[in-house]
């Protein structure tokens, strides 16, 4: 008989990394898979046709123990969203009704504060984890994770999109979409402020060189209030109009529209360049090595903060698809 799977999913980061795994629970487990996720989420499983009932990123802790005394799980599934607590409280309930952990980390940053609100140190977790690469397994053990409950799964959805891939040639920016995310700097936003006005300069910059103009289309995140960034009418960008991208634009397979992808550092630059669409990143901070790498791979042209305009050469090579492991099987071996 199928195992019990509570699964709760916060960010959309975790969701992407998932969503095969969510198909395939669905089909092979049926009534057994229960399925919770924030309104952060919603769009992408309802666009996917995954079932799920909507769970508030603060819930009362007898409503979560609630959820727990209607599924009456084997084992939770979980992502780590590094800005809730809701997927570690729901670890920390499983902990305490001795039932199975398994976790999966989508980006390779911030691993302690995926973990915040936990009951116990992070070298005594009990939780199965599922990374990406070697490179994530290696900086987790650097913070102190127990390395022998690490595991490199790979990322199921980007094995996925390698069989959509189809290498886009580059020779205009007609159309670009900027994929936005909810950056934080404790220390200043005026940094913030900054870097998306360096993004249109680089932006303005490549339009010169092409001797075009380009449709800038601001895609907010999901956690961001919708509107263009002040910056983009601080000044006269002579070759770039900015607007608001469909709120329907949810996929990698919407962004094949567009002729450039340009982002900071989120999942979804990593979804384009995997789909073979020229991708940039102009990250908020230098990255670190195991970002560096995955964006290297990838084929995502980097611009460092301090890079000056004047020396960018926009560069693109051919996109380098993502190893695959079976990364959905692998996961779903964890949850029998």
């Amino acid at each position: 008989m199928d195992r019990r799977i509570l699964g709760v999913i916060h960010d959309p980061g975790a969701c992407g990394m998932l969503l095969p795994v969510f198909r395939e629970l669905s089909c092979t487990h049926g009534k057994n898979f229960f399925l919770y996720a924030s309104p952060f989420v919603k769009n992408r499983l309802s666009s996917n046709q995954i079932s799920f009932k909507e769970i508030e990123s603060d819930l009362a802790q007898d409503r979560l123990e609630s959820v727990f005394s209607a599924s009456q799980p084997d084992i939770v599934l979980t992502g780590t969203s590094w800005g809730s607590q809701l997927e570690q409280r729901v670890r920390n309930l499983a902990g305490l009704r001795k039932i199975k952990s398994v976790t999966v980390v989508d980006y390779w940053a911030s691993y302690l504060e995926r973990w915040e609100g936990r009951d116990l140190p992070v070298d005594q977790i009990q939780d199965e984890i599922c990374v990406i690469d070697d490179f994530m397994k290696k900086e987790m053990i650097e913070n102190g994770f127990p390395s022998n409950q690490i595991y490199v799964t790979g990322h199921p959805y980007f094995e996925e999109l390698t069989l959509k891939a189809k290498p886009h040639s580059f020779s205009s920016i007609g159309k670009v979409l900027l994929l936005s995310e909810p950056l934080r700097d404790p220390f200043s936003s005026h940094l913030i402020d900054s870097r998306v006005h360096h993004v249109a300069e680089i932006l303005q910059r490549l339009a010169e060189n092409l001797n075009s103009r380009a449709e800038v289309h601001f895609k907010t995140h999901p956690k961001e209030n919708p509107g263009l960034p002040s910056a983009f009418g601080s000044q006269s960008w002579n070759r770039l109009s900015f607007k608001l991208a469909d709120s329907q634009l949810r996929s990698p397979d919407d962004f094949a529209k567009f002729d450039l992808v340009v982002g900071y550092q989120t999942t979804g630059l990593l979804e384009a360049a995997i789909m073979g669409i020229p991708t940039i990143s102009v990250p908020v901070a230098p990255l670190s090595g195991a970002v560096a790498n995955a964006f290297r791979n990838a084929g995502i042209l980097v611009v460092e903060p301090q890079e000056k305009i004047e020396k960018i050469k926009f560069e693109f090579k051919a996109t380098s698809k993502a190893p695959h492991r079976g990364a959905t099987q692998v996961i779903m071996k964890f949850l029998d």
